[in-house]
């Protein structure tokens, strides 16, 4: 569906000043974060599927509670077909309620295996199913699909360990997904440990590449009404709300923006999240005067954000790389 772009009036005139940058990168139409290299020291015949799968919609997943299967869509990698009690109907287990066998069986509601365990969180975002995707993840991707429509028409491009990427991807997975018809991509990143168990879904990687994301419904949430609020105030150069919203360093940051030069008009291309860090909020300025086409962050406690609290905005930031590329 289409979204219209948010027009943001002009104010003062200073200078965009961009924190924490790193090297340059064009906008997401000029880089493809589900490239297919396999990551530096990773190797792709090892722990690694490129095989193409299509996400199981709610409709096609029996009785998962809008859980996704696995690539060949039955239990047997993992089990995303929900429990059967003894008189053939389907138990609901998206309480989170662990229907465990007593001989240590795993719950069949988790897959045990990463990319069905990513199916499965990106069928019950897909179907609105709320419950389901806090069921399967941790609150800052919670707070992060809460922003966001997504559907199924997700093609499954690969899945990588990251062992090879040290601390931070110790028994981790990354799922790599491209939309069948748009260009968007996606990674869900999945934590081994808890594979077979609830909030195995670490990260996911929202990236609404060029018009896709006018394939894809901006959700009214507390989230998105923040960030819409405090991005009005940065082009009216409104200091009192900026300064209330903001911490002193994104309030300075803010308080640099020269619509005149930077622009006045705010689109957005999805988000990153990541468990214990800001969720990372993509956006650009298409009327910009700057030859240099970058995508943006504004970096977020989301669950300030979410209550209405203040200092929320941490900073703003230029998207240079993508985590596991």
């Amino acid at each position: 569906m289409n979204r219209p772009r948010r027009t943001l009036p002009a104010a003062a005139a200073l200078v965009l000043v961009l924190a924490g940058c790193g090297a340059e990168q064009g906008t997401p139409s000029e880089a493809d974060p589900t490239a297919t290299d396999t990551p530096a020291g990773a190797d792709a015949g090892d722990g690694s599927s490129t095989d193409s799968a299509t996400v199981t919609g709610p409709e096609d997943a029996a009785g998962t509670d809008g859980a996704g299967t696995g690539t060949d869509g039955t239990g047997d990698d993992g089990g995303s077909s929900a429990p059967t009690s003894t008189d053939g109907t389907a138990d609901d287990t998206s309480s989170g309620e662990d229907p465990s066998t007593s001989d240590g069986g795993t719950d069949p509601a988790y897959p045990s295996d990463p990319s069905a365990y990513a199916d499965a969180l990106v069928a019950a975002w897909a179907a609105g199913d709320t419950d389901r995707v806090a069921d399967l993840a941790v609150e800052e991707v919670e707070l992060a699909t809460g922003t966001w429509s997504t559907d199924t028409e997700w093609q499954l491009e690969r899945t990588d360990d990251l062992n090879p990427f040290g601390d931070v991807g110790q028994g981790r997975w990354a799922v790599y997904y491209s939309h069948r018809t748009q260009g968007a991509s996606m990674t869900v990143t999945v934590d081994g440990d808890d594979l077979g168990d609830g909030e195995a879904v670490v990260g996911v990687d929202y990236y609404l590449i060029a018009g896709s994301a006018d394939a894809f419904d901006r959700l009214g949430s507390p989230v998105n009404d923040y960030v819409d609020t405090f991005h009005q105030a940065m082009i009216d150069h409104d200091e009192a709300v900026v300064e209330r919203l903001g911490t002193q360093r994104a309030t300075d940051e803010a308080l640099a923006h020269d619509p005149a030069v930077a622009g006045r008009l705010v689109t957005d291309h999805g988000f990153l999240a990541f468990e214990d860090e800001p969720l990372h909020m993509l956006f650009s300025f298409p009327d910009h005067q700057d030859p240099s086409d970058f995508t943006r962050m504004l970096d977020l406690d989301a669950r300030t954000a979410a209550e209405g609290g203040d200092d929320g905005v941490l900073r703003l930031n230029v998207l240079t790389d993508w985590r596991w590329s």
